[in-house]
């Protein structure tokens, strides 16, 4: 079986976290087969393109994009998808919204054109608001894509109807640990990802670490964006222990090692948790349900750590649901 993975856009490394975890995923339910990534970051900056410096700022302040720029450049944007052969297609994480769908929407009816089954793996929203919905009904219905496996309940409420085979499952990042055992620190931390609010008040008599997840635009954005992120970054790029890199592996060694992980980014806290690790999230954004469905505590209250036996069972029902979907839509 040949599986095509359609990765997201590493501009944010949580998405990095859940595409490597959705191919540790699909490695254990499908051991034989070959597993294909291809970047959508083709897609997404042809789409930003479209949309103009405009529609960008008008995505951070919530207001709908209208495309002002290049509208044709989809049209003329090459994605390697386009040029693999495979028996099914895989679009993991939180891509139930304007943003991802409006950037994935011309290569997925594409695939579907070749008769490429589309599964959305480990899939949430970025909000669940009723004008989203109707759009995310009318690209599901303009794809006949067989399958999902939703990240939060609240995303299986309100989209699992729209396929023959549904399950509500967890995020794909929660596999991370899968895919990269990182090496042992030999100093003791504690890591505080704030890159979008104000940093958590904690006592610690540890060294504070400061990743930041968006390593390749903001903080290095220009003057338009600065107008909204400028103070926000000059803030961080004064803090101590501040921390970037260009690779998963070195923002893994942080959440595998650490001794409690603070953070207002998802993607801080679920690699921490899938370490073994304790966290707290502290940001209000419908995303966080995703915690909902495999932690019993409350992560906004405090750090919390995920028992390792709920975590193996949670991964080994889901690896077995995408087992059956694999056979029930590739045969």
């Amino acid at each position: 079986m040949r599986i095509l993975l359609l990765r997201t856009w590493l501009t944010n490394i949580g998405n990095g976290f859940i595409d490597k975890g959705a191919k540790a995923l699909l490695e254990q339910a499908a051991p034989d087969s070959t597993i294909i990534e291809v970047s959508g970051y083709p897609n997404i900056s042809a789409e930003r393109k479209a949309k103009g410096e405009i529609g960008n700022i008008s995505n951070v302040l919530g207001v709908p994009q209208i495309r002002n720029g290049s509208p044709d450049i989809q049209d003329r944007m090459v994605n390697i998808a386009d040029f693999v052969d495979a028996d099914v297609a895989v679009l993991p994480g939180c891509i139930l919204y304007e943003f991802a769908l409006d950037a994935y929407h011309d290569l997925l009816k594409r695939l579907n054109r070749r008769n490429i089954p589309i599964i959305f793996l480990g899939a949430g929203g970025g909000n669940y608001e009723a004008g989203t919905q109707r759009y995310v009904r009318k690209v599901i219905d303009s794809l006949h894509s067989p399958a999902i496996i939703t990240r939060d309940q609240t995303a299986y409420d309100c989209y699992s109807s729209e396929f023959e085979h549904s399950f509500s499952g967890i995020d794909c990042a929660f596999y991370i640990s899968d895919w990269y055992e990182p090496p042992t620190s030999t100093n003791d931390f504690v890591i505080s990802a704030f890159d979008r609010a104000e940093e958590t008040n904690f006592t610690t008599e540890l060294p504070v670490i400061r990743p930041h997840h968006n390593p390749f635009m903001k903080p290095h954005e220009g003057a338009v964006k600065n107008l909204i992120w400028g103070q926000k970054n000059q803030e961080y790029f004064e803090s101590e222990n501040i921390f970037m890199s260009d690779t998963l592996e070195d923002y893994l060694f942080l959440y595998a090692n650490t001794d409690v992980t603070y953070s207002d980014r998802i993607h801080s806290c679920v690699p921490t948790l899938a370490y073994g690790n304790k966290a707290m999230f502290d940001f209000k954004t419908p995303r966080a349900k995703l915690f909902d469905q495999i932690l019993e505590e409350d992560i906004t209250e405090g750090p919390v750590r995920l028992p390792e036996q709920v975590l193996q069972d949670k991964k080994e029902k889901q690896i077995n649901q995408v087992k059956d979907i694999l056979r029930e839509v590739v045969g």
